[in-house]
């Protein structure tokens, strides 16, 4: 999201209230998002339904990454692409989000829920800041679509998580933590 902004406002010149409507998509996408998680939950199972919402956010980078969209496009196309863009990324969030934190608060102890969620918040905010600091610098150095493209294939590729500790992913495979 760093790059986003700049790149739609400065580099394809789309005008503010477009940019406006495209953020609006997004957080349609983001409510329709979470209002579909527990049943995409339910059917899947956490651990599938997480990963759904993580595949999913890369696929408006790549767009954004590949789709040849200049100053010189239509704002109405530029605007259609950018607002779906966000609306699949949002919607996506919103499953993953919705899902992840449901799973983690079911199979969590009650004695370790705050330790856990600030842990989680404050290594999500350590990263979020020095990640936006690295796609400033590749944005400045390797412009925007070439960040957007790093960006995807990185995302494609961030599952820590699921390298360090498979066997409580593994386990939420067939979880049905939304099913209450």
């Amino acid at each position: 999201m760093t790059v986003f902004a700049v790149f739609v406002l400065r580099e394809l010149a789309l005008p503010s209230w477009a940019f406006g409507v495209a953020l609006t998509a997004g957080g349609v996408g983001g409510f329709v998002g979470a209002m579909i998680a527990p049943r995409v939950g339910v059917r899947l199972g956490a651990g599938k339904a997480i990963l759904l919402g993580r595949v999913l956010v890369v696929i408006p980078w790549l767009v954004l990454a590949l789709a040849p969209l200049t100053a010189d496009t239509g704002v109405a196309v530029v605007l259609v692409i950018v607002a779906v863009a966000q609306f699949v990324y949002c919607l996506a969030m919103g499953i993953e989000d919705t899902n992840d934190i449901s799973y983690r608060q079911s199979v969590a102890t009650d004695g370790i829920q705050g330790r856990m969620n600030s842990t989680i918040r404050t290594v999500n905010r350590v990263v979020f800041f020095f990640g936006t600091l690295l796609t400033g610098l590749l944005m400045t150095l390797l412009g925007f679509q070439t960040t957007f493209g790093i960006g995807a294939r990185r995302a494609r590729h961030c599952r820590p998580r699921h390298r360090v500790l498979p066997a409580p992913r593994r386990a939420a495979r067939g979880h049905r933590s939304l099913a209450a």
